[in-house]
């Protein structure tokens, strides 16, 4: 796993016929590998790929991307995606006239 101020790598699990919703990250890329079971990968633009265990995935800034198994067995896979950041809205200190 990796959790910095950057970027939130998990691994992720889907039941078979699982899909996620689709993604998209505006400003940074999205890449993961497959460690057990077949991932359909479907990114705007280009053609749907299956990709077995042992497979890497890259999904270029602003482009929306959806995952789903494949066939009957459950998929485990790992994915870094940017992380969320929050920054707190302060106050401007302005001079007192």
């Amino acid at each position: 796993m990796l959790l910095n101020r950057d970027y939130d790598g998990r691994f992720v699990q889907m039941a078979a016929g699982d899909k996620s919703k689709c993604l998209f990250y505006a400003d940074d890329r999205a890449w993961g590998w497959v460690y057990s079971g077949q991932l359909k990968v479907t990114i705007d633009g280009q053609e749907s790929k299956v990709l077995p265990k042992g497979w890497v995935f890259n999904v270029a800034p602003r482009l929306s991307y959806c995952l789903e198994t494949v066939g009957a067995t459950p998929v485990v896979f790992y994915r870094t995606t940017p992380r969320a950041r929050r920054r707190p809205i302060r106050k401007a200190k302005r001079p007192r006239p």
